[in-house]
């Protein structure tokens, strides 16, 4: 007799490995591995395996069968005669046919007590059915569970024929007795019973093996940080690239236990570990040594497969002593469906060892669950391999990628670990001659040996004390120095944008490239008294300098550091400094972001020291110091709190240490290679020469000049509006005028400043000038779903994005015609558009528009996407408000037009002597529809007009006006380098869409020689669909040989018809 948890129903209690099996051994517990035929054994403790439920009740007259799956958790305790096995934890969920979701779990409050003797044994463990939607209660939620009203609690009896190991094996399977068995159903809302149960089939979902394919990835992805646990401990995993991508396959008998289960495997940089691993599986049982994470797995959903249920993360370790075999093997996955059937191999090398992990993304509250904490795998590569070539489309919790498969590679071996024990371990201990040093030596003898104290890691002598930096005590409390060394950047940086806040101001800054690296230094200052020496404090604390792009300013600083006291001009941010780990160091910690602003009019120093840190130790024997004879001032740092948009401010530590960056003489070149880590990804960089010294500083003041100028409306003596810069304080009381943000020219043509209107109501659609751009910057390859009333599923929305070529401003257009000219005003000043480039879907053959606008009415065919247009924000205006997306669809049989019209927006008005754009003709080129944008993963994006739709037309002759321009969209901010006029934007009506075109007698959606036999066939022998409102090509109101020949030509000389 033994007591136990309670839990909601006896029959899960068995489910769950409360039932034992007579014949086993007493001394261990067991969990089945599949294809072995026997158990194998891990050492007592919780476990969590995936389990999949089947009951079925009936509740009033509707009989009710539920689908529920999800984790189990037990524990199992050191065997007595009695082997004790304990249901900790259960959460099967899945959907209710009465509406809303239902979930399974242990039921509170409960106490058990009893034996198990077999596998046919039950135990009175209890649980209970939550229902969202009950419909007894009209729709409310509600708890069921197994009893009489009053919580008279009923075990579920179950029973399994074949239990073979403790936990249960994979596939282990228990069910009530045949009918007319029932158990009352009860409502504890109602306290009344509502029903009976009458069938409970609950199993151990079966282990699945996958085939690995290298991958060759088709859009770039951004690094991601991610904090991963295992069972060997937890650390932050910086994913940066897929390289392989796992199907479930058949191998031999095993057949494929899901379908939809695939895995994506990320590029991942872990902590080293050195362990020595006992497996056991289908190929072999044998010890592995382990040493680093090469791999983080993520559960991925492999279009058009529906996203997996219960698959888990693994982190793959480098399997350090791979011993090839041979075992003939046949494997069967979805990609050798369609490229040659099953594939034989028959050598197998194991290449890595992935253990089940739980992902938690900064900033989220909790960690992701596991489902499956038994089940282990072996990643095998094998011999030989298959080269084929396939392109998909894969989803994870990071987002959509487009990957080309190129070969196989691995198969994942469901494994059992019997143990594992570290290979070495890092030791600091005293040397022969008496000095404490830092080692590798054999596990377990570091204490019992050596006499030393186990340590995560050797570093090295980063301070220059002698010692081993792992040796060290805690650090000393106070700031450090930091020399600082020129990067020669080796891998690219994706351009980040960054919300920054110091005491100064607030930017939003854009980082690229990494232009210094600083490591903690000793400094020696030789003073008349003798030296001074500052020694590291910790030698974890690194910055990279992310060069960065701030808003010009000017402010006198007074400050005071070692060196003494100053007043300097600073007058624009060029550097965010991010804390850095530099391996093999330890991450740094509270260590904090500083903005760099450049000191004008710097000053030089005459003062001789030395400087030493860890990469002069790198240097030609012998090591010495770097001596310094003069400084310069460059930089003046302050601490500052960074924030991802979108996500939480970083913290701030330490507001009082601002540094000053001193330039060196003479320099130090030691070039060689490191990598970092940071909060953007791992980096390799070349490291080449020392460059500037950070020495700790006080800020004593901070002087604010007053700004010269500010930007005033005002009435001037002739009586007109204008927008000017005057001396600050004198807008009001001299000019009478209001102050403004900034001047911003007569963008709507109607003779006053922008920035001096007040905000007029909106009264239609703009027009838009549209201008070619070349990007400055790089662009991440983006994937949308952009539905528009063109696309009937969602599938077919998808676009992908990659470069901006277009620009689209507000503009002022005047036609000239016989009555006159007419002007069209700029409506809102503030709403531009950048045009990506957009590879989607594609309209069939093309569908026939009928469209209206102010130049003429026109039926013309489009056919694909060409572009997709995001509302942007053009500084310095402000952000566009309530501005669709579109999407530019190819005109195929582009019209040209004889207009005389004039066009200024805001690049017109940068050549005064030349404000206007004169325009003598146009082509149609797109047809631009309202478009709903939708990230996935995301909710949809409003859509403001679904009415108003555009006709883009290239306008002749063009005009260019090369210029810089900064905007912002949803993607980031971009530099753009503006080069000439190209297109119109013309609001426009859609009068009528034709899925059937004139002479297109098949309804092919388009012409083809098929609809020459059908016109003949019209015209001479009166058979067929002749309808004449699409057979008449020459609008006679009859047929006629003339329409035979009109339609020849319009087949096989691509001409149109009169008409």
């Amino acid at each position: 007799m033994s007591s136990r948890k309670l839990f909601k129903c006896d029959w899960l209690a068995v489910i769950l490995g409360l039932a034992v099996v007579m014949t086993l051994a007493i001394g261990a517990t067991a969990w089945g591995q599949p294809g072995t035929g026997r158990c194998c054994y891990p050492a007592p403790g919780q476990f969590r395996f995936p389990t999949d439920a089947i009951i079925q009740a009936q509740i009033g007259p509707t009989p009710v069968q539920l689908r529920l799956m999800g984790p189990t958790m037990v524990r199992t305790h050191p065997p007595n005669p009695i082997i004790e096995t304990e249901m900790l934890a259960l959460e099967l969920s899945g959907m209710s046919p009465m509406g809303g979701g239902v979930g399974l779990h242990l039921t509170p409050g409960t106490t058990s007590t009893g034996q198990t003797s077999g596998p046919n044994s039950f135990f009175d463990v209890f649980t209970e059915l939550s229902f969202e939607q009950a419909p007894w209660l009209g729709g409310q939620p509600d708890d069921v569970y197994t009893g009489m009203p009053g919580n008279q609690y009923m075990p579920v009896r179950v029973t399994n024929g074949d239990l073979q190991c403790i936990p249960p094996q994979p596939g282990a399977t228990w069910r009530t007795p045949p009918p007319p068995y029932q158990v009352p159903l009860t409502s504890r809302r109602l306290n009344a019973q509502i029903g009976v149960l009458t069938l409970v089939v609950h199993t151990v979902v079966p282990t699945a093996h996958f085939k690995t394919w290298a991958v060759t990835q088709q859009d770039q992805v951004i690094p991601q940080t991610v904090i991963v646990r295992d069972q060997f401990g937890g650390s932050n995993l910086v994913l940066d690239r897929i390289e392989y991508l796992s199907n479930p396959t058949q191998k031999d008998t095993f057949r494929v236990a899901d379908t939809t289960e695939h895995l994506t495997w990320y590029r991942a940089f872990g902590p080293p570990v050195n362990l020595e691993v006992g497996i056991e599986n289908q190929f072999q049982q044998t010890k592995l040594v382990i040493d680093s994470v090469h791999y983080f797995l993520t559960p991925t959903q492999k279009f058009p497969h529906n996203p997996p249920k219960l698959l888990d993360h693994y982190k793959a370790y480098r399997v350090r002593n791979p011993q090839p075999f041979t075992r003939p093997t046949v494997l069967f996955d979805q990609f050798d469906q369609i490229s040659g059937g099953p594939e034989n191999v028959d050598i197998f090398i194991p290449r890595y060892f992935l253990t089940p992990a739980q992902k938690q993304r900064p900033g989220q509250p909790t960690p992701e669950p596991v489902y499956d904490t038994l089940t282990h795998y072996v990643a095998y590569e094998f011999i030989p391999k298959r080269t084929a070539t396939f392109t998909r489309d894969i989803q994870d919790q990071f987002g959509v990628h487009i990957i080309r498969v190129d070969s196989s590679v691995f198969v994942l071996v469901p494994t059992c670990k019997v143990g594992f024990t570290p290979a070495e371990e890092p030791c600091c201990f005293t040397g022969p001659n008496g000095n404490l040093m830092c080692a590798l030596v054999p596990a377990g003898t570091c204490e019992s040996a050596y006499g030393g104290t186990v340590v995560p890691a050797c570093l090295g002598d980063g301070n220059g004390n002698g010692v081993d930096d792992a040796c060290d005590g805690p650090p000393t409390t106070g700031p450090n120095h930091f020399k600082t060394w020129t990067v020669i950047q080796q891998d690219q940086i994706l351009p980040r944008t960054v919300i920054v806040q110091d005491q100064l101001m607030q930017d939003n800054l854009v980082l690229d490239t990494i232009k210094y690296l600083s490591n903690p230094t000793r400094k020696t200052v030789f003073t008349p008294n003798g030296p001074v020496t500052y020694p590291v404090l910790d030698t974890n604390d690194h910055l990279s300098w992310y060069r960065a792009i701030g808003r010009d300013t000017l402010l006198g600083i007074e400050y005071q550091n070692q060196f003494g006291h100053d007043t300097v001009n600073i007058d624009r941010l060029r550097y965010l400094l991010v804390p850095t780990r530099k391996f093999p160091h330890d991450p740094p910690v509270r260590l904090d972001h500083y903005k760099a602003y450049r000191i004008r009019g710097a000053k030089t120093l005459r003062q001789p020291l030395e400087l030493e840190d860890q990469f002069d130790r790198m240097g030609p024997p012998p090591i010495l110091p770097e001596r310094i004879d003069s400084l310069k001032e460059r930089f003046f740092l302050t601490p500052a709190q960074k924030q991802i948009p979108g996500q939480q401010p970083d913290p701030l530590y330490d507001t009082i240490t601002h540094y000053v960056a001193y330039q060196i003489y003479p320099t130090r070149r030691i070039p060689h290679i490191r990598d970092l880590e940071d909060q953007f990804g791992v980096h390799i960089v070349q490291i080449d020469s020392a460059e500037l010294l950070l020495v700790p500083t006080r800020k004593l003041k901070v002087i604010f000049p007053p700004p010269p100028e500010e930007a005033c409306c005002y009435i001037d003596p002739a009586g007109v509006q204008v927008c000017d810069s005057v001396p600050v304080g004198t807008c009001q009381s001299v000019y009478g005028g209001s102050t403004v943000p900034a001047c911003l020219g007569d963008g709507n043509g109607n003779g006053n400043d922008d920035a001096c209107e007040p905000q007029q109501p909106d009264t239609g659609s703009n027009h838009y000038k549209t201008w070619r751009v070349f990007q400055q910057d790089q662009v991440v390859f983006r994937t949308v779903f952009a539905k528009d009333q063109f696309q009937k599923f969602k599938k077919d929305s998808t676009v992908r994005l990659d470069t901006i070529q277009y620009l689209s401003n507000p503009t002022r257009k005047i036609v000239f015609d016989a009555t006159g000219a007419d002007t069209f005003n700029v409506v809102d000043t503030t709403d531009h558009l950048s045009w990506y480039r957009a590879t989607g879907y594609n309209l069939l053959k093309g569908l026939h528009i009928i469209f209206r606008n102010q130049f003429h009415t026109d039926t013309n065919r489009v056919d694909r996407v060409r572009y997709f247009l995001v509302p942007t924000r053009k500084f310095p205006h402000q952000p566009p408000d309530r501005l669709d997306h579109y999407k530019a669809y190819r005109i195929k049989k582009p019209r040209t037009l004889r207009k005389q019209f004039e066009l200024q927006d805001q690049f017109d008005l940068m050549i005064p002597a030349n404000p206007i754009e004169r325009i003598d003709s146009l082509v149609e080129r797109y047809f631009l529809t309202p478009t709903q944008k939708q990230i996935p993963g995301q909710l949809p994006e409003p859509t403001y007009d679904t009415v108003t739709h555009y006709v883009a037309y290239q306008i002749y002759p063009p005009r260019r006006i090369p210029h810089i321009r900064d905007t912002e969209d949803q993607f980031g901010i971009h530099i753009l380098q503006v080069d000439s006029s190209e297109l119109l934007l013309v609001p426009t009506t859609k009068l009528f869409v034709a899925r059937k075109l004139k002479g297109d007698l098949n309804g092919t959606l388009d012409l083809t020689p098929a609809d020459v036999v059908l016109m003949l066939n019209c015209v001479f022998l009166t058979m067929g669909d002749c309808d004449v409102s699409f057979s008449d090509v020459n609008c006679s109101g009859d047929l006629s040989p003339a329409d035979v020949v009109l339609q020849l030509r319009a087949v096989f000389l691509d001409e149109d018809y009169p008409c």
